[in-house]
This record gives C-alpha cells, sequence and structure tokens, in this order.
C-alpha cells in the first residue's frame, strides 16, 4: 500500500498562481454593454427622418408649403401652376394702388398702373421655385422650415413702361418739380438671359443702344445712376459665390446656345390662356 505525504506535488503551485491571475483579468477587463432595443429603434427612426428631410430638399419637384408670392400663396405648386396663379390674381396687387413722392412738403401721387408695363408671372414662379434651393443640406433644410412655421413672402417681378414713366416724369414737372434724379438698385441690362429671366433679346434693351446720359433724357430725367456690378456682388454678401451677373455684362457662366429658342414660355401665360380659349 502506498502512502502519501502532506507536501504539495510539484508545480501545484503554479497552477494556482495562473489561476488566480486569470480571474484577476478577467475582473479588469470592461464588461460589454448592451445598447437598449428602445434606443436602437430611436436612431433607426432618426435617420429615416433625416434621410427623408433630405429627399424632400433635394427631390420635391414643386414648391415648398409656406412659400407666397407678394401675398398670393403658391406653396405645393408646381412652377407653371404658381405662373397661372400669379398672372390671374397679381392685378389686384396693384390696381388701384399709388406710388407716392413727398418732396419737400408738397406729396405726388403716381399710379402704379401707369408706369408698371406688365407682371412677369413666370419669373416670380421661379423666385418662388428657388426658397429651399439653394446653398448646402442646413441652409436648405433652414429654409424650408422657416417657409413652412413662418412664411417666405418672395420678389413679385414686374417691368415698367418707358413710356409711362417718361409721361409720370413730366407731369411732375409740371406740377412743379424742378429736377428729378432717378437711381436703379441693379447694373443696367445688356445681354440676355439663358437661365431663366426673362430677358430675351439684347436689341430689346435700352442700354445696349445708349449711354446712360442718353437715357436720362429719353425718359426725362436731370441725371441717372445705375448700381455698379462690383457692388452688386458686394450686396450678395457670403452668397456671392456662383452669383449670376450675365446679364448685367458679368460674362456667362456655362456656354451659351448659338440660337435662342422660342417655346410656350416666350410669350405670358395669360396671353397664351387668352389665346387658346379664341375660335380659330
Amino acid at each position: 500500500m502506498a502512502f502519501h505525504s502532506g507536501k504539495p506535488r510539484k508545480g501545484a503551485h503554479l497552477i494556482k498562481t495562473d489561476k488566480k491571475k486569470a480571474e484577476k483579468t478577467a475582473a479588469a477587463l470592461p464588461k460589454k454593454r448592451r445598447v437598449p432595443a428602445a434606443l436602437l429603434v430611436i436612431l433607426v427612426l432618426i435617420v429615416l427622418l433625416a434621410g427623408g428631410a433630405l429627399g424632400t430638399a433635394y427631390f420635391y419637384p414643386n414648391i415648398f408649403p409656406g412659400v407666397t408670392v407678394g401675398s398670393i400663396d403658391v406653396g405645393g405648386l408646381s412652377r407653371d401652376e404658381a405662373a397661372q396663379q400669379i398672372a390671374t390674381k397679381s392685378k389686384p396687387l396693384y390696381q388701384g394702388k399709388k406710388l407716392t413722392l413727398t418732396i419737400y412738403d408738397a406729396d405726388y401721387d403716381i399710379p402704379v398702373e401707369n408706369v408698371l408695363s406688365g407682371v412677369d408671372d413666370i419669373q416670380s414662379a421661379e423666385n418662388a421655385w428657388k426658397v429651399g434651393r439653394e446653398g448646402g443640406p442646413l441652409a436648405r433644410m433652414t429654409a424650408i422650415i422657416s417657409a413652412m412655421r413662418n412664411g417666405c413672402d418672395t420678389r413679385l417681378d414686374a417691368s415698367v413702361d418707358e413710356s409711362g414713366l417718361k409721361a409720370q416724369l413730366d407731369l411732375l414737372r409740371r406740377a412743379g418739380v424742378r429736377e428729378i434724379h432717378m437711381r436703379v438698385s441693379a447694373p443696367p441690362f445688356v445681354s440676355p438671359c439663358y437661365y431663366g429671366t426673362d430677358i430675351d433679346s439684347a436689341e430689346d434693351l435700352i442700354a445696349t443702344r445708349h449711354t446712360v446720359e442718353e437715357i436720362a433724357r429719353i425718359i426725362g430725367v436731370d441725371s441717372l445712376g445705375y448700381l455698379s456690378l462690383e457692388h452688386t456682388g458686394q450686396l450678395a454678401g457670403a452668397g456671392a459665390e456662383g452669383f449670376c451677373t450675365a446679364c448685367f455684362g458679368g460674362g456667362y457662366p456655362t456656354a451659351v446656345p448659338s440660337a435662342g429658342q422660342k417655346d410656350r414660355f416666350s410669350q405670358k401665360i395669360s396671353r397664351s390662356a387668352s389665346l387658346a380659349g379664341q375660335s380659330p
């Protein structure tokens, strides 16, 4: 019969030491935390909402809700529908309205209809469509949310009747005004626009055929001044990058077509509608 002494077997102390080290190492390791399922769902929803919002900002085809043109609601409409809406509803905005000039103690009323050649419904609709479509994703989303919450009123474009303006200036002179000085808050148009503004032909632009002094004599003012091309860019401020000044003579940012194209936008939608209603 074999007897064992009370001494530990060779190497037994090493096994115990390694076991303690392993336990300490396991305790020192950080425990993996599981992300709650509710938090994962919330994160997924946030990503989906952000993606949907960006998709709306970049792919929504119509004018964004909340956008108006001179109090005319065009939100949710296509550009064609908005132009039609502006053509039919813009007259009350200027019919019967007067522009009051105060010179010293005297007031002179000029009927807006007498100097207005017409409302550019197509360009006005384009102004509304641009809301939320300029700048980066953050700028676009900010403009869209602001329009939906607070509304956004865009510019109603109109052209001035040269003969009507001259007639009104003559009336002012007959009323006793000794000098008339006119300043225009833009450079003179000298080139056609191929990017959406209703400037079709250089032959129809007075600044391509006359000097500033000659234009002043034609419309009947003592002096005439335009905003310079340089200061126009300064007015744009941080948005001057990509600011187009081609129609003011600043050069086209892209190649221009060799021949102008005439399509349904070459005449006012209101005029097209009235012609369509006439029998041949």
